[in-house]
């Protein structure tokens, strides 16, 4: 049987610790007192009364704050925990405190999550010439984790999509892309007609999103023409541990191009790489780890194709 008592599980080892030295305490101080009437002077009689006092002051003070020194705060209701933080005392009014404490609570839920890994994975399929563009399809992998463990976490997240400017092409359609897809909790959230992305604005839509106890996962998929010579940005809005982005190349009517992309690997265009692609190469373009919220971030930019020759490719390792 489980008992709970100040948030304190009886059966952690610590806490029976504890009542056992306690009892034994009790029954050795017992039995002494028993010996010492039957004449057997096992202690002195003033030793077994300073003895005895001691006992009683641990029994009484010495045992609760033992108890209460081993309390666990991952044990309590969410919003008893946040009181051991908060120790204002509001000037002694209890309905503000609880309030105020409420209100906090929804708000540290909203940042309760982190996400462990985001995957990037950006498909070339065309290019066109008259656009100076490629068309690539997106699938965005988060794994997200939650810190509390066993509160559910939940927060409104924005999902974004904003495209390039299209400086140099001609003739640019107003739709410059759609997202056809996102799962969250296993269910698809676009349903109907994909979601264009606008050449002017984007698309911009958000979503009630909820981890468990424990993790979740989520899938973004989109379409969108991607301008050459234009860097590629992404701005997590939660620490991530680890991001990586891979670019494949899979354009069939390409005529043998190659399809170059300088990767970058720090923030705000640091020098990175370029490789040159050809039909269904991949190569991971980006990867960060640590990386810190609202921190743009470059990704890549694709440059304008070129053609296939005999001669032995760029060197991975030599900066452009």
């Amino acid at each position: 049987m489980k008992f709970d008592l100040l948030g304190l599980k009886f059966d952690d080892l610590k806490v029976l610790l504890i009542f056992r030295m306690w009892y034994f305490t009790i029954v050795a101080t017992s039995n002494i007192g028993l010996l010492l009437r039957q004449q057997v002077h096992v202690v002195s009689n003033d030793f077994y009364t300073s003895w005895s006092v001691n006992v009683l002051f641990f029994t009484a003070i010495g045992l609760a704050a033992a108890l209460i020194g081993i309390r666990a705060p991952q044990n309590e209701q969410f919003q008893s925990r946040l009181a051991f933080l908060f120790a204002a005392n509001f000037g002694g009014d209890t309905d503000f405190r609880e309030a105020a404490l409420r209100h906090s609570a929804a708000s540290i839920k909203r940042l309760g999550f982190v996400n462990a890994k985001i995957e990037r994975k950006v498909t070339i399929e065309e290019y066109n010439p008259e656009y100076k563009a490629y068309r690539a399809f997106v699938t965005v992998k988060t794994s997200v984790v939650n810190l509390f463990g066993d509160v559910e976490a939940s927060d409104v997240m924005n999902f974004s999509v904003s495209p390039d400017p299209f400086k140099g092409g001609a003739n640019v359609p107003d739709v410059v892309g759609q997202v056809v897809s996102l799962v969250m909790g296993g269910k698809e959230q676009i349903i109907g007609a994909p979601m264009d992305i606008k050449r002017d604005g984007g698309v911009v839509f958000p979503k009630d999103f909820s981890v468990g106890q424990e993790t979740e996962e989520f899938t973004f998929k989109y379409w969108c023409w991607f301008e050459e010579g234009e860097i590629a940005y992404f701005t997590p809005k939660r620490y991530c541990r680890h991001i990586v982005i891979t670019a494949v190349n899979r354009m069939r009517d390409g005529g043998g191009k190659l399809v170059p992309v300088h990767g970058f690997q720090m923030p705000a265009g640091g020098v990175g790489e370029k490789r040159e692609l050809a039909y269904g190469e991949s190569w991971q373009v980006f990867e960060l780890f640590d990386a810190e919220p609202d921190t743009k971030q470059s990704l890549f930019k694709f440059l304008a194709p070129t053609v296939k020759s005999e001669q032995p490719l760029e060197s991975p390792g030599k900066s452009p």
